[in-house]
């Protein structure tokens, strides 16, 4: 399994036709989970700007949306806040998947904190 931490091993990964990868930056990981949800639509990504915009006003209702729970290396599950700079690496994860012809899916365990390892999906 092939580790992966930013755009160029990722598209490294899908040429070789990898199926799993291992994400060990969380904000990366945070990055393909939205790419994921948005299901490479760059167009959906207007619906997570609109709750940060709406975040900062006080005014929104499901912040929940807005954190992601990851799995630590010793088991403790830790939340990474997405903002718009993530947003923006989702973006770049969903245009090299455009490119390549592929899908992701974040593993998660059983109650729901992402793992770390990533599925593509050729």
């Amino acid at each position: 399994m092939t580790t992966v931490n930013s755009y160029k091993p990722l598209e490294q990964a899908i040429k070789d036709g990898e199926m799993t990868v291992k994400v060990e930056s969380p904000k990366f990981l945070v990055a393909c989970a939205v790419a994921e949800k948005c299901q490479g639509i760059p167009e959906r990504i207007k619906t997570f700007l609109d709750l940060l915009l709406k975040r900062h006003s006080w005014d929104a209702n499901g912040y929940s949306e807005l954190y992601y729970p990851i799995l630590g290396d010793k088991g403790r599950v830790f939340r990474i806040r997405l903002n718009i700079s993530l947003c923006a690496d989702a973006l770049k994860v969903m245009g090299l998947l455009k490119q390549y012809g592929a899908g992701l899916e974040v593993c998660r365990n059983e109650e729901g904190a992402m793992t770390g390892e990533v599925q593509i999906i050729q």
